[in-house]
Formats: structure tokens, sequence, C-alpha cells
């Protein structure tokens, strides 16, 4: 049995494997077309293409396929070259479809599709977990039906981004690609369920979840409201009227406010008291933003900590 089947076929690009035996396993379309199979050692159809046969098998003909379709359908891989095994490997190629399985049985009816590499997102995938910390790129198949849904989920911490791409003419929140989880640090998750939802024939729109980007020097989470946080982190020296800039990214006519902080020991966060006309704080230390980015002013020698610790700010916007 076969779903999704397409003798035209589906175009696969740039899908992650990393095989750490030779032995013949599915890849992550099942029905492939021999005659459009690449394999490359980098993205893009860079580095080293392996050589059919010397580096690589294609496995288990199917039958009944090679014939609906006129041209050869394998259903597995192997790598045979050992210098191949344990590397990140991308895969190019054409798909008419899968076999039928319990994992393909229960993918059909609760539209789960989990994956550890690049993927190319399909008619029947309704949500796309992720199950890697490496950096991966999800690519939406062009002419998926008006007002279909697609959501995002990282179930493992990463630093990696995981970034969404439009086929053909399409944009995905008026872009041609769009960044969906990443995290503060190594060890942070960021479970949000990202959902976004085609509007017209060619344009996708953010619609539900939390992201994380990099923007300027710093971290900025946002969600669909357009109210978003740019965290900064940094040390700036301790010098009287000294000020430290940080690219932001950010139109100065966009900021809502900041806040800050500084740190004086582990787990212990000061923070910031702003100058006030009379500079009569106890800590004189000032943020303020201009249209080249976000300063932090050291105002006065008599403050002995100031900005000469480590510190943390946070600069809420609108887009």
């Amino acid at each position: 049995m076969r779903y999704n089947f397409l003798a035209a076929g589906y175009s696969i690009v740039d899908e992650l494997l990393n095989r750490a035996s030779s032995t013949s396993l599915r890849i992550g379309h099942d029905l492939i077309k021999a005659s459009a199979f690449e394999i490359w050692t980098g993205v893009g159809k860079t580095g080293t293409k392996l050589t059919l046969t010397t580096d690589y098998t294609l496995t288990d003909l199917d039958a009944d396929a090679t014939t609906d379709v006129g041209t050869n359908i394998y259903t597995k891989v192997s790598i045979v070259n050992g210098a191949y095994l344990n590397t990140n490997l991308y895969l190019t190629y054409t798909t008419v479809g899968d076999l039928d399985s319990i994992e393909n049985i229960m993918e059909i009816s609760n539209g789960i599709t989990v994956v550890t590499g690049n993927y190319t997102i399909l008619g029947t995938d309704k949500k796309i977990v992720v199950n890697t910390a490496s950096a991966i790129s999800l690519t939406i198949t062009e002419g998926l039906s008006l007002y279909k849904d697609i959501e995002i989920q990282r179930i493992v911490a990463s630093t990696n981004a995981i970034t969404l791409l439009r086929s053909g003419s399409e944009t995905i929140d008026g872009a041609t690609s769009f960044i969906t989880h990443g995290a503060l640090t190594a060890s942070t998750l960021n479970p949000e369920v990202v959902r976004i939802t085609k509007t017209s024939s060619t344009t996708w729109k953010w619609v539900a979840g939390v992201v994380m980007a990099n923007i300027g020097t710093g971290i900025t989470r946002k969600n669909p409201s357009g109210f978003h946080v740019a965290y900064y982190t940094g040390t700036t020296p301790a010098t009287a009227g000294t000020a430290i800039n940080f690219d932001t990214g950010i139109a100065q006519a966009k900021v809502v406010d900041i806040q800050g902080s500084y740190i004086t020991g582990p787990g212990v966060l000061i923070p910031f008291y702003y100058l006030d006309e009379a500079l009569s704080r106890t800590y004189k230390v000032n943020g303020f933003v201009t249209n080249i980015g976000y300063y932090y002013l050291y105002a006065d020698t008599s403050c002995t900590v100031g900005l000469s610790r480590p510190f943390k700010c946070n600069i809420r916007y609108i887009d």
C-alpha cells in the first residue's frame, strides 16, 4: 500500500543523512527515483558527490511502483564506503510517495511528522516535530491548499535555527525564509509550537507561537502580535562619561521601554537606576536609544560598580 503517490514525484532537497553503519535502511521518503538521486557532502550540491555502487547503493526495488512510474523505484539506501559513515551527508532526490507502515499510518491519522534533518513539507503534513539539535531547513512544497496550517515544534534544546523555506514565488510572513526556533543557550529548550497559515495562493502568514532570532548583537523573542523583547548581555568599562553602544537593529521609534541590571555575583542581579534631571540617583547609570543603537552610560565617578560588572538589558519594542 502507498500514500502520497504522485508519478511525477516530489522534489526533496538537502535532506540530512548520517549513518553509523552500512545497513540498508529507509530515508525520509520510501519510494525513490533512482534517476534523480544524489548524495553530496555539502548543502546545495557542494563538496564531494558520492558515487553510486562505490560509495552508496540503492536497494529493495519496488516492482509495482517501478511499473507504474516507468523507471526504477527503490526504497532503501546503504552507505557502503566507510569514509562517509558517521558524517553529515545531504540527499537531493525525487520521491513518488511512501509505503504504508505503522509509523506512516499514525502520521496519516494525526498529521505528525518527526524529522531529524532537512525535510520537504508535503500536503499531508500538519505538525512537524524536530528531534535534532542541528540546524535544519524545512521547505514548503509549492501550491499547497489555501488556509492550510503547518505547526513546527522542537523537542530538544539547541542554539541552532530551524529555517522554514518557501518554494516558487510564495512568501513566508513577507520573506523567502523564516526562522522558527533557536535558544539563548545550548541548555535552553524552546518548545513553542509555531504555526503558519496559507492566506493566499502565494502567501504564508505567521499566526501563533514565540520565535527566537538574532537581532543586532542580541537575541530577540517575538510573537505574531508585534510586541517583542530583545536581550543583550555584556561588560562596559567603568569610566565616567563613557558610553557603550549596542547595534540593536531596532528603529528608535519602535522602542517601548528598557530594563536592565548588572551582575554582582552568582544569581544576584541589581537593577539599574536611571538618572533623573538632578542626577540624584544612587547609581548613575543611564540607558538611552538613538537612531544608531542603544547606549548605556556610566555617568558618575562616585559609582564604584556601575557597568564595570557584567550586565543584562531587555528592550521591549513594537514592529
